[in-house]
């Protein structure tokens, strides 16, 4: 459904000039669409999008690291994780210098997740512990984006050799919390409750087993 919706916003707009602002949204809701189901038919249009925001609306920051954060996830679902993360850092550092928003924090919480999947632990620390106060400050310790933060911030500490018994221990507190919390709004049979239960008993078996 999401991909009809965009190519149908694309095809409404088909016919607006190459530099209306219009035109470029529908391209970028497109990219979008196709990015998690059809990466490599999306990543041609996520990339003619960012050119166009560059040529056309280089005045526009926030929507040019937002083209750009969705240009990482799909090189990231494409496998092309190095060109990834390098994307990641520059729309990191470009947002973490212009202030934080709503909006940028969701990319930024995918900046991270990313940070997390390649296994960059130290740099995804330093961003956990800069964004975690500002995603409570700005979206509130029960919303998603902030959830998902901290659930990343447990999963560091059951991944990452070097980290300490107190980090773990830190995890496992963070999991319980986190396990609560997905139980009592989305249910039991929730499979982001059931990835928090995961993350929990691994940093439970890290204590236990990992000599720690």
């Amino acid at each position: 459904v999401e991909v009809a919706l965009g190519w149908a916003c694309w095809k409404t707009y088909l016919g607006r000039p190459v530099a209306d602002h219009v035109w470029s949204c529908a391209m970028g809701v497109l990219g979008a669409a196709l990015r998690d189901s059809r990466p490599e038919e999306a990543l041609p249009v996520l990339e003619a999008s960012l050119a166009m925001n560059l040529r056309y609306w280089s005045h526009a920051e926030e929507v040019i690291m937002n083209t750009k954060g969705n240009l990482a996830n799909c090189l990231n679902q494409l496998g092309r994780h190095d060109e990834a993360i390098v994307l990641y850092r520059e729309v990191y550092a470009k947002l973490a210098m212009h202030g934080i928003t709503e909006t940028s924090l969701f990319v930024i919480s995918n900046v991270i997740i990313s940070s997390v999947n390649q296994g960059h632990y130290a740099e995804a620390r330093s961003m956990l512990r800069e964004q975690l106060p500002n995603a409570n400050q700005l979206v509130g310790p029960a919303h998603t984006i902030t959830h998902s933060l901290r659930r990343q911030e447990a999963i560091i500490a059951v991944q990452d050799p070097a980290a300490s018994r107190e980090d773990v221990l830190r995890a496992e507190k963070t999991g319980e919390e986190l396990v609560t919390n997905a139980r009592r709004v989305l249910g039991p049979l929730h499979p982001e409750t059931q990835t928090d239960e995961a993350w929990l008993m691994d940093a439970r078996k890290k204590l236990h087993e990992g000599g720690l």
